[in-house]
């Protein structure tokens, strides 16, 4: 019965996670390309990517994201781990899967645009969207995880986590 209860706050953490990375994928994609503090990255071509090579790109952040966030610790469900602690854990796992995902998207290479001789001009994915993207995905990992966390011990406090023996 406990380990079912630690399995479902694992969930939550996990759904939550998952949902702050896409939602931080795409405010990312937001800021870089349509918004004026993109501005402060110029373009490397005349106009905006298509947002379809990109969104090609969210299933393997969310796979990469899960899996260096579970090789973290971070769900395990264990009381009493201060906000600092894993603050400072989440810190340690978004740099480790961005510098993956940089990695990866060095090697997955995607033919762009034909050039006139025939030849293809290679797709790269903008280095300011994925530094964009990884500190929004740290605030809102850290922001998400505090929240739950409120909440959990507002239910403890209150008495309402309590089963009988």
């Amino acid at each position: 019965m406990i380990s079912r209860r630690y399995r479902f706050i694992a969930g939550y953490y996990y759904v939550s996670d998952l949902l702050a990375t896409a939602l931080a994928f795409f405010a990312a994609w937001h800021l870089r390309f349509n918004s004026s503090l993109g501005g402060l990255i110029p373009f490397a071509v005349e106009d905006e990517p298509d947002f379809g090579r990109y969104l090609v790109l969210l299933p393997i952040v969310l796979l990469l994201w899960s899996v260096v966030l579970y090789f973290h610790g971070l769900y395990q469900v264990r009381r009493p781990k201060n906000g600092v602690d894993e603050s400072l854990t989440l810190l340690v796992a978004v740099v480790l899967a961005t510098v993956l995902l940089s990695v990866f998207t060095v090697w997955y290479r995607v033919p762009g645009s034909p050039r006139p001789d025939g030849s293809f001009e290679w797709f790269t994915y903008s280095r300011g969207f994925l530094a964009f993207f990884a500190a929004l995905d740290l605030a809102f990992l850290v922001t998400t995880r505090t929240l739950i966390r409120t909440y959990l011990k507002k239910i403890r406090l209150q008495g309402r986590n309590l089963q009988r023996i």
